[in-house]
């Protein structure tokens, strides 16, 4: 007496283990891409207040002779039209010297410091209008972003501290 024994039961049990072994592998590759992707700097609260409140830092650029002094907020803005200062300054130069001081004021960038360096930049749709280097880089990294609006368009303002 010949037993007959049917195998689809085995070969489902196959398939269905291909199946999840394709899976994982699927699973796997895009959880290594996803750490690919961390963020480039820790988020942090003291920077992004420096950033916040240097909008509001008032310039020695005037607009017209009796008005009020630009804020950097303005001043970016009258950067990005080309715009001079009352006193025939160029808007960007005024810019680069009022945030040179600001974040050497701030940050104190030395070997010895807390801070080794720091990279700061004022874009609008991608392209720079601003940016400021000082210092060495270093594996310790933390920064932050601000957006802000002007009636020029979208401006970003990023700082990132080195320590």
């Amino acid at each position: 007496m010949k037993i007959i024994i049917s195998k689809k039961a085995q070969e489902e049990m196959v398939g269905f283990i291909l199946i999840i072994v394709i899976m994982a592998i699927v699973g796997l590759f895009f959880m290594f891409m996803m750490s690919k992707q961390a963020k480039p700097y820790v988020l942090s609260s003291e920077v992004e207040s420096f950033l916040y409140s240097s909008l509001l830092h008032t310039t020695s650029c005037y607009p017209n002779q009796g008005t009020s002094p630009y804020n950097i907020q303005y001043l970016a803005e009258a950067c990005s039209e080309n715009k001079a200062c009352f006193e025939e300054e160029d808007a960007c130069q005024v810019l680069n010297k009022t945030m040179s001081q600001l974040l050497d004021s701030a940050f104190v960038i030395q070997e010895d410091a807390r801070y080794k360096a720091y990279r700061f930049s004022i874009s609008q749709y991608g392209e720079p209008l601003l940016e400021l280097k000082k210092g060495n880089i270093t594996a310790n990294l933390q920064g932050a972003e601000v957006k802000f609006y002007t009636s020029s368009g979208n401006m970003n303002m990023t700082l990132r501290i080195y320590s």
